[in-house]
């Protein structure tokens, strides 16, 4: 990119941080691109299909952007370490806070919280602990906690952001309905569903008055919605409302989009879950596919699918393959988001119970108890003793030494 190209930039991050990310990377799209011959277009065109395809060369061509975005936010950033004043301070605020938004876009979760809080910290000096800026900065800094799994820090802190925006800008403002949807999510990962979904029928229905049925947002709620319903057992009344959300998200975002593709995912967990099979399968592959070529194959959301691809290929009797996706997934999960993430613990659960169940090795039961007395150990460390998936791994254990003591002959 050129010197103009990096001052314009800078130039906008100081506007709009975040949202000058989001339309300098949204312009990327190959398959928009002209030729001086409409001859010679065609003949590329015709390449790339047969090859690597638009949406995976729009993929490629999207991190290479968002690699140089992030090297010229970071060069502005070292440059402002020699330089005094109030202007000087909140653009070093901008810049930590555009880096730690491009850290959490490439899954990156441990360095975007180290730059999210600079950037709390500085709006806190800056501007105070209630300006609208430093709510966001609190916010954003909370979604971080919560992707990297660390469920009780980012309910503490959308909590506290959440009563600040509520006493300065009303329950209705938008800021406001995305922190509450944010504590939601929070609440329902550490295992309260019904809680959550109490905060997300509130905050769906003033999202359904204030932004309409069709705004991303609202979709995005709708989905968190149906996936608490689906926690309490409610599969019914949650394929109902997944589906509902699936076809405007079509409609609005295109099919492509990875929001569309994270409530396909979601609805096909909601048929596996009542036995849907056949349909879920085929769901899972789509998106699979879609989320391989968009965000590539060790990114978060890929390897959620990739996971629940695992789960379905065991329930559907593909033991040998299942075994092979979740080994996958939970190397890939332990790279990417860590030892302790609580997905990563999920894969590693459901594999030590697909070891118990479709291995007589000693050698494979020796390596499904030790899976499983590790995952207990890094849950509880984690989610707490009263998490539902600790909760699940304890009983799983416990039936486990039952079903060893009677073959022992121990009463």
């Amino acid at each position: 990119m050129s010197k103009n190209d990096e001052a314009t930039f800078l130039s906008d991050i100081q506007n709009d941080a975040i949202g000058s990310i989001h339309q300098f990377l949204a312009t990327v799209s190959s398959e928009r691109s002209q030729c001086m011959k409409e001859a010679d277009r065609e003949s590329i065109f015709a390449v790339i299909r047969e090859t690597v395809g638009f949406l995976q060369l729009d993929s490629m061509v999207f991190e290479r952007y968002r690699e140089w975005v992030l090297q010229v936010a970071q060069k502005a950033l070292e440059a402002c370490d020699g330089e005094d004043g109030a202007s000087s301070s909140n653009k070093k605020m901008l810049y930590c806070y555009a880096i730690g938004g491009l850290y959490g876009g490439q899954g990156k979760h441990q360095e975007a919280i180290r730059y999210k809080q600079l950037a709390l910290d500085a709006s806190k000096r800056i501007h105070g602990d209630d300006h609208p800026d430093t709510l966001k900065a609190m916010n954003n800094l909370a979604n971080s906690f919560q992707k990297q799994g660390l469920y009780s820090k980012a309910e503490e802190l959308y909590r506290s952001c959440l009563e600040k925006k509520i006493s300065t800008i009303g329950s209705n403002h938008r800021e406001t309905l995305r922190t509450t949807n944010n504590l939601a999510n929070a609440t329902r990962r550490l295992g309260r569903s019904e809680e959550a979904e109490k905060l997300y029928r509130t905050c769906l229905e003033k999202k359904l008055l204030t932004l309409g049925q069709d705004h991303p947002e609202t979709l995005r709620t709708m989905n968190n919605l149906a996936i608490s319903l689906q926690d309490q057992g409610l599969h019914r009344d949650a394929e109902e409302t997944f589906r509902a959300c699936l076809d405007k998200k079509n409609k609005v975002l295109g099919t492509d989009h990875p929001e569309t593709l994270r409530t396909a995912n979601a609805l096909a967990d909601s048929l596996r879950h009542q036995g849907q099979l056949a349909e879920a399968h085929e769901l899972y592959l789509s998106c699979l596919e879609k989320l391989t070529a968009i965000m590539g194959e060790d990114s978060p959301e890929t390897l959620r699918t990739t996971h629940s691809l695992a789960v379905l290929l065991r329930d559907r009797g593909l033991c040998n393959e299942a075994e092979r996706l979740l080994r996958t997934c939970l190397g890939n999960r332990k790279a990417v988001l860590g030892d302790d993430h609580p997905e990563t613990l999920q894969s590693m659960y459901h594999l030590a119970c697909l070891l118990f169940h479709h291995g007589n090795e000693d050698a494979r039961i020796e390596e499904a108890s030790k899976l499983l007395r590790l995952c207990l150990e890094r849950q509880i460390a984690v989610l707490g003793e009263d998490h539902p998936s600790t909760k699940e791994t304890r009983l799983k254990m416990t039936m486990r030494q039952r079903s060893a003591d009677r073959v022992d002959g121990i009463d």
